[in-house]
């Protein structure tokens, strides 16, 4: 796959058709070209200038005199490349950007924070709104347009009442003293009436984000038809990202355009765009050039999908971990490396990016809510094989292999998972989406790739509970009910795997450099546990709670198979800490060490480590246990959880003991009753763990006063809470996790209100990048549900948006517009709560 290089920079040129370089405007045949004309040709130009060529074909939307993106000094020569990526682009102009000073001095008073790396640094008020260095030499994006300086009213004080308050009583009151979460609600004590309202939050809506105010009405009609909103979108988002008004990041603005033009088939002029990109950002390459690969594979040309890739991979190689958004593009590439036939360095993308914390789920669901096309991350959020991923990266990839029509290689790819419970989980996810791109053939395949992997019994639950919860979501009761009977019979020739024995000193003397610190291997008991909390999760989406609640608790129990319990391995670490002689004494008689001081201090500290080992892993038992209850309580069963968490928290055998109190659970279950005004179960939480008290996290405190707020009916008010979060850096030392709950109630309250109040509500949100993630969501999901002509109204000439807040809008439009990739437009969708 080759392309024309030009004679003087040696840049690759993508158009066959051009006479003169794009890049430096030099003529292509060699020859000397045309003088290009100091000035813009005007309107009026003759019918001769007019005759003339132009450098550059004029992209969809865009103004016939466009210039390149970069022109290179006349008087410094291009630097050759021997490279022959085709994508390569010339990366000799340097932005010339005003560096930030990391201290304030007497004239650079500005502070300015990179969007990147958050790290502030300062420069004159005069140069607000040019282009900017970052302070920090290690940021991976360096250069970002700051803001203009905007002067604002004093803000007025708030009234006392209208302060977030979701707790209260005085019981409630004794439990969080001290706690973080009396810093994040502010809520005054009085002395003589140590009752705490439980009020929700009542929030005004801002003035200022009326749309009567900040919209100024197009003159043109906005498209009402799918056809005129595709054409329009696809016009607008190429002229948009190249504008210089108000565009955080011109770079970011060509990937979406890029991704958008690439999806919708316009391969040449995708690849106009990735040329807008240097080197320094060639990293947000990745996920327009998987477009391109998937456009090509769907329309036959196999060799250029290939290459396509591996220019992908190598530019996916060096990309920052820092950031969700590589996670995204990363998962998407590795599933088109897979379709071409690439999986050694799709392998290398995995061991490489796997992320097992906040930011890998939060990937995982951002990426099946776009390829799903269900663009709602609260329902992503529930499904079954998503409220627990062994390996999440892995799961996006099997769902981005069968949401582009690989659905052989996605049930192959599901038996690379690490261990039994990964690719058991991975077959639930290649089910689920299965079912979803054709549910009256769900059955049939589903019961032949089940045959073909050869899934256990367990395996079998969790891929039939997968099918009945996309069955139940699309509204077929014959498919449901085919597949939760055969879910239910999976399930019941499950068998319950045994507590483990706990060991003796010298078998954990002997266990080091043993897999699973030579206790069972834990999977075989984690995938049981798996699949009866997904049955549990059809469950309960199909109202059925009685029968849900019975399988969370055998879920939990084959879970506790997985480890010992983290209060037995704590008492075993105390031990050692302050009994030191009776632990040596011990070891002294079964490794008949006769006293030796050298071999007994050798032999102790073996053991401390190896101690050490099981109480990580029964730690990380228990937190997986409090994901599932956590959900378990989030969805309905809060009455049940709570009883079964408080008295398993109770139990005096440590070996059986869970204490919870080493995890969020009690404070989120207290949240949650306060939030749904159940008082009685946060009081109950209260009496019931003393020592110690539960530590509330505050990321919890904003989903439970935005869940207040939503559960209300008061919208602004959810919005208001999400914005004072960002504000207040509450979610700074788990970002995903803020995004993710912001997400989750965006796609909660998009369903519920007109499309003009939810661009109010988004941009109200404070913090730039998940506002362009919640509209490039709305859009998409505004195509599902009809409601694309009302958004595209009343976007149109919002005065309150940014440049990049209208390129993810309209690269929402094209990712949920049938158009000619292989992905398929999915019905609208709703959670099971809803």
């Amino acid at each position: 796959m080759e392309f024309r290089s030009c004679p003087a920079c040696k840049a690759s040129v993508l158009e066959d058709d051009v006479d003169d370089c794009p890049f430096c405007g030099a003529s292509m045949s060699g020859k000397p070209a045309a003088k290009a004309p100091e000035k813009p040709v005007k309107p009026a130009a003759s019918a001769s200038q007019a005759a003339k060529p132009t450098a550059k074909p004029s992209p969809p939307g865009g103004t016939s005199g466009a210039r390149p993106a970069f022109r290179p000094s006349p008087a410094k020569p291009a630097p050759s490349s021997d490279s022959d990526d085709p994508f390569e682009v010339d990366t000799s102009a340097a932005i010339k950007a005003i560096k930030l000073a990391p201290r304030a001095t007497q004239k650079r008073t500005l502070e300015v924070k990179c969007p990147m790396c958050d790290t502030a640094g300062f420069m004159q008020p005069e140069d607000a709104g040019k282009d900017v260095h970052c302070a920090n030499p290690n940021c991976t994006v360096p250069v970002f347009k700051s803001r203009r300086v905007i002067t604002e009213a004093p803000p007025v004080q708030e009234a006392a009442d209208n302060r977030p308050m979701i707790f209260g009583g005085g019981a409630v009151a004794a439990i969080i003293a001290g706690a973080c979460f009396w810093f994040f609600v502010l809520a005054p004590k009085k002395e003589e009436d140590p009752v705490i309202d439980f009020t929700p939050q009542a929030v005004e809506a801002d003035k200022s984000l009326n749309l009567d105010n900040v919209i100024h009405r197009p003159t043109e009609a906005a498209p009402t038809s799918i056809p005129e909103i595709r054409e329009t979108a696809l016009a607008k988002i190429v002229e948009t990202a190249q504008s210089s008004q108000r565009n955080r990041s011109k770079e970011f603005a060509a990937q979406l355009a890029s991704e958008a033009l690439a999806e919708s088939g316009n391969l040449k002029v995708a690849q106009q765009q990735l040329g807008r990109l240097q080197r320094q950002y060639s990293y947000l390459q990745v996920q327009p050039l998987t477009q391109i690969g998937w456009q090509q594979l769907a329309t036959g040309k196999a060799a250029d999908a290939q290459a396509t890739a591996l220019s992908g991979f190598s530019r996916a190689k060096s990309a920052p971990t820092s950031i969700r958004r590589t996670l995204d593009s990363n998962a998407s590439l590795s599933a088109l490396l897979i379709s071409v036939g690439k999986s050694d360095e799709a392998g290398q993308l995995i061991e490489g990016f796997q992320n097992f914390e906040d930011r890998g789920r939060l990937s995982t669901l951002w990426r099946s809510s776009i390829d799903s096309r269900s663009f709602r991350i609260d329902v992503e959020a529930e499904r079954p094989w998503h409220i627990l991923c062994p390996e999440p990266m892995r799961t996006s990839i099997v769902e981005a292999l069968v949401c582009n029509g690989q659905i052989d290689k996605g049930l192959e790819f599901t038996k690379t998972g690490a261990n039994v419970a990964s690719q058991e989980n991975c077959l639930a996810a290649w089910a689920g989406r299965v079912a979803e791109r054709d549910l009256s053939k769900a059955v049939e395949r589903v019961t032949a790739g089940l045959s073909t992997n050869q899934a256990s019994a367990s395996g079998e639950c969790l891929a039939w509970s997968a099918v009945a919860s996309v069955a139940l979501t699309l509204k077929n009761e014959a498919v449901y009910q085919t597949a939760i009977a055969n879910a239910q019979s999976a399930a019941e020739k499950i068998e319950a795997v045994p507590a483990i024995e706990v060991p003796e000193i010298l078998a954990i003397l002997e266990s080091e450099g043993k897999a699973y610190v030579g206790l069972p291997n834990p999977a075989p008991a984690t995938a049981a546990g798996l699949a009866q909390m997904a049955l549990a999760a059809v469950q309960i989406q199909h109202g059925d709670k009685t029968s849900a609640w019975e399988n969370v608790q055998l879920a939990i129990n084959n879970m506790r198979a997985t480890a010992l319990s983290a209060t037995l391995t704590q008492q075993m670490l105390d031990e050692c800490e302050k009994n030191e002689p009776a632990v040596r004494e011990r070891i002294n008689v079964v490794k008949n060490a006769g006293g030796n001081e050298q071999t007994l201090r050798t032999e102790f500290s073996r053991y401390r480590r190896q101690v050490s080992k099981l109480h990580s892993d029964a730690v990380d038992r228990l937190q997986k246990q409090a994901i599932l209850l956590r959900f378990a309580a989030q969805h309905g069963l809060l009455e049940d959880v709570t009883e079964y968490t408080i008295t398993s928290s109770q139990v005096s055998d440590a070996k059986s003991n869970d204490a919870y109190s080493l995890t969020s659970l009690p404070g989120f279950l207290m949240v949650i009753g306060a939030a749904d005004d159940k008082l009685d179960i946060t009081e109950k939480v209260n009496a019931s763990f003393t020592s110690p008290k539960p530590v509330i996290d505050p990321l919890d405190i904003v989903y439970g006063n935005a869940r207040k707020s939503l559960n209300s009916g008061n919208y602004d008010a959810v919005s208001q809470v999400i914005r004072d979060a960002y504000r207040a850096g509450t979610g700074k030392q788990k970002p995903d996790r803020m995004d993710e709950i912001t997400l989750h109630f965006c796609a909660k309250v998009q369903s519920l209100i007109p499309s003009d109040k939810m661009l109010s509500f988004i941009k109200n949100l404070h913090d730039e990048l998940i506002q362009e993630d919640a509209f490039l969501l709305l859009a998409g999901y505004s195509i599902n549900n009809d409601k694309a002509a009302d958004l595209f109204k009343v976007a149109q000439g919002n005065r309150s948006l940014g440049a990049i807040d209208e390129v993810a809008i309209y690269r929402g439009f094209v990712a949920g517009l049938p158009n000619s990739s292989p992905l398929l437009k999915k019905p609208s969708t709703k959670p099971a709560s809803e």
